[in-house]
């Protein structure tokens, strides 16, 4: 059987611009590469948080950024020779504990990851990413060397994943080697 690798890429492009060189070195040895990028649902444009504001600014994609670096990340894959999965889970910048109390209302705050509030998330993306890996997959995980809540609750799920499962994931490397 050919190994397969995944890589958990909280971001929709964090795996093609950190990863893509070695997703590229392991295709061309046939072997096969998922993205499972956590993070890329489209959040209602309703109740936008400031931080979400300023973002969508900065991204200077209108109100749905999301749909432009999904089709972005697609090309991205698509170069690369992988395959990709984006599931429907709401960046920090989205999450709301009701509608209107945003978890991370500034930029500042997404830097912090805040388990106390983010928990109940945590757990529906656990469920939802444990049901996309096999035994037998070599799985990558971000470093989150620079802070943010995405990519410190990835690690988290990685890792309380190792420790509950063991022999599930196989730990090779956990990349993101650049500050965030």
């Amino acid at each position: 059987m050919k190994k397969h690798n995944i890589f958990l890429a909280p971001h929709l492009d964090d795996a093609a611009l950190s990863c893509g060189d070695l997703i590229c070195k392991l295709v061309t040895r046939d072997e096969k590469c998922t993205v499972i990028t956590i993070f890329s649902g489209s959040p209602a444009t309703k109740f936008l948080s400031a931080a979400a504001k300023q973002f969508h600014s900065n991204c200077n994609f209108g109100n749905n950024p999301i749909f432009h670096r999904k089709m972005e990340d697609k090309n991205a894959m698509r170069l690369l020779g992988c395959e990709y999965k984006h599931l429907d889970f709401l960046e920090c910048l989205y999450r709301a504990d009701e509608p209107e109390n945003h978890i991370y209302s500034n930029l500042n705050q997404i830097y912090c990851y805040n388990h106390d509030k983010d928990k109940n998330y945590e757990y529906m993306v656990e469920k939802a990413l444990y049901s996309e890996v096999k035994d037998s997959d070599v799985v990558y995980a971000p470093l989150s060397i620079g802070n943010h809540a995405d990519h410190i609750m990835t690690k988290i799920l990685y890792l309380d994943y190792q420790r509950k499962y063991r022999g599930k994931f196989i730990i090779t490397k956990i990349y993101f080697m650049f500050l965030e």
